[in-house]
């Protein structure tokens, strides 16, 4: 319903030191709704990429798949749970299905 236009005056109207009813007279728009933009953004900022258990392995894995054409999923679980991998077998083959996935697409 509000393009970018409102979002880009709202910010600037507020970084100028306007009020959240100023803004809201200025846009035609509800205070709340300017408040609605505002609590908006604080939400997705504060958002950071969750870290997994798999990820310092997955280049090895990536490798592994690649230049050695390993063909079972176990055999390589235990190669990555050899050098200190420490999660389930169902996360890591989950990971492995989508390699050999997107292999078979490209």
């Amino acid at each position: 319903m509000y393009d970018e236009r409102y979002h880009a005056e709202k910010k600037a109207l507020l970084e100028t030191g306007y009020s959240k009813t100023a803004v809201a007279c200025h846009l035609n728009v509800n205070r709340t709704t300017v408040s609605h933009w505002i609590k908006d953004e604080s939400k997705t900022k504060t958002r950071k990429r969750r870290r997994h258990k798999l990820d310092p392995y997955k280049a090895m894995i990536r490798e592994r798949l690649d230049t050695d054409r390993i063909r079972s999923a176990k055999r390589l679980f235990d190669e990555v749970r050899a050098d200190g991998y420490d999660g389930c077998y169902s996360h890591f083959a989950a990971f492995v299905k989508t390699l050999r996935k997107s292999d078979v697409e490209s």
